[in-house]
């Protein structure tokens, strides 16, 4: 006896988009990337996960602990990088060099 194909009853395009969905049928990876893993964030700010804990632990980064767990919110890991703007300058474009005012 040859198999039945199940349709799925979740659609691949609902015909709301989020913000008009019932709070329900929102995805859970949608309301789950709130709370980001130290890994996530050290990839999101390009440093290793000591300096993330080295952030937390000093007071720079606010962590939320789930159990044994460290969670970072999304808004405290945007909310660090607006209180630490970058002090670097890019350098020069190679090229000819600048001549002298005479």
């Amino acid at each position: 006896m040859p198999r039945r194909k199940v349709q799925s009853t979740l659609s691949a395009n609902p015909p709301y988009g989020y913000a008009d969905a019932p709070a329900g049928a929102r995805p859970r990876r949608a309301q789950a990337a709130a709370l980001l893993r130290i890994g996530e964030v050290a990839q999101m700010l390009r440093v290793g996960r000591t300096t993330v804990y080295y952030l937390i632990r000093c007071g720079d980064l606010a962590a939320v602990r789930v159990t044994r767990l460290l969670r970072v919110r999304t808004q405290d890991v945007a909310r660090y990088i607006r209180r630490h703007p970058s002090r670097y300058r890019a350098p020069r474009r190679p090229g000819r060099p600048r001549r002298a005012r005479q």
